[in-house]
């Protein structure tokens, strides 16, 4: 079996893992307190999420040789749409 990985984007999901993990240490850490005030949190979970998406939209346009072609567009397009 010879797959193809993208270095690039296993580190990039990597390190959105390890902000999740943070992100729930955090919460542990201040949960009588109110973790929502923690600056170093409210920062993890701006971007964490729409990460890990834009990581799955990238990934959907590598299905062959050809990363990106109109039927994958189209679907992207009315996923975006939905």
């Amino acid at each position: 079996m010879n797959i193809n990985r993208l270095i690039w984007i296993d580190n990039i999901k990597c390190f959105a893992i390890i902000l999740v993990v943070l992100g729930h240490l955090i919460q542990y850490i201040y949960f009588p307190l109110s973790f929502d005030n923690n600056h170093l949190f409210r920062y993890i979970y701006s971007f964490h999420m729409p990460l890990f998406m834009v990581i799955s939209g990238i990934l959907t346009g590598f299905k062959s040789e050809h990363p990106i072609n109109k039927n994958t567009i189209y679907s992207i397009k009315k996923r975006a749409v939905q």
